[in-house]
């Protein structure tokens, strides 16, 4: 920041830093490569592949046109929050932090689901529900036997 090298910590981290990233450091924010040499990331925190994905800070040729989305697969010139450098070094730019990176957005996602219950958890429920009735109408039945 202000044109100096410093060590903060990831949640400090804001859209616009530079950030420098080397072996063994895990990415604190979605970053735009600005240049690069022989960067790999474990991206399997996020895409599932269990090999590290080389980066480089090449513009992409979007073959689909300008306003195609790509996939986080195909996007080699962005890092992703959570993932780990893996070899090499780069510098980059970030352009997410929080709940507007991919990692935030999948975690949103994932807090919308409504919980549903297992067959077996509803099973459960049908039986202590069905006992609770059995149990009050023998309740009741003894009460009026103890009264008569």
């Amino acid at each position: 920041r202000d044109g100096r090298l410093l060590t903060i910590e990831a949640s400090e981290v804001v859209v616009g830093d530079l950030i420098v990233l080397s072996t063994g450091d895990r990415v604190p924010a979605d970053v735009r490569l600005v240049d690069s040499v022989e960067l790999a990331l474990d991206e399997s925190s996020l895409t599932g592949e269990n090999t590290p994905v080389h980066k480089t800070s090449l513009a992409l040729t979007n073959v689909l046109g300008a306003r195609t989305k790509l996939s986080i697969a195909d996007q080699s010139n962005v890092a992703f929050m959570g993932t780990l450098v893996s070899g090499g070094r780069a510098r980059a730019l970030v352009v997410a932090v929080g709940s507007k990176t991919e990692f935030g957005k999948i975690s949103e996602e994932l807090s919308d689901i409504e919980e549903r219950k297992s067959p077996l958890q509803v099973k459960i429920d049908e039986l202590g529900n069905m006992l609770a009735k059995y149990s009050s109408i023998a309740i009741i039945i003894m009460a009026l036997i103890g009264f008569v």
